[in-house]
């Protein structure tokens, strides 16, 4: 599901639980070259952890879910560099925004407990 009206609250931020779940995915901007993991997964967005990439940028994620794999494009939103806070408890990563969230994903990911 897209960020609309519906999943996205007056202010622009994420209205729709996420799940505190760390998941392996591959990800990388013309292929899913690179491993790494996400959390904070939402059917709308997800954390990438240790990704460097500029906020705009879009990528390919491959991810794994119940048994199931899941092709998936992506925009980083923000990264740990905008958020001082993050950068210095050492967390490194980037904010991403599901283009393509397809009714399966939806489903997996709806099954996972919020925070």
């Amino acid at each position: 599901m897209p960020s609309t009206p519906e999943t996205r609250g007056r202010n622009g931020k994420r209205k729709l639980d996420r799940a505190s779940r760390r998941i392996l995915v591959k990800y990388g901007e013309a292929r899913p070259d690179r491993t790494g993991y996400a959390n904070n997964v939402s059917v709308d967005g997800l954390y990438l952890q240790g990704a460097r990439f500029t906020p705009g940028t879009v990528l390919f994620v491959e991810a794994e879910v119940k048994d199931q794999r899941f092709m998936l494009m992506a925009q980083v939103r923000w990264t740990t560099s905008a958020h001082r806070l993050l950068m210095a408890a050492g967390d490194r990563g980037a904010g991403l925004r599901i283009l393509n969230p397809s009714p399966e994903w939806t489903q997996a990911v709806s099954g996972f407990r919020s925070v």
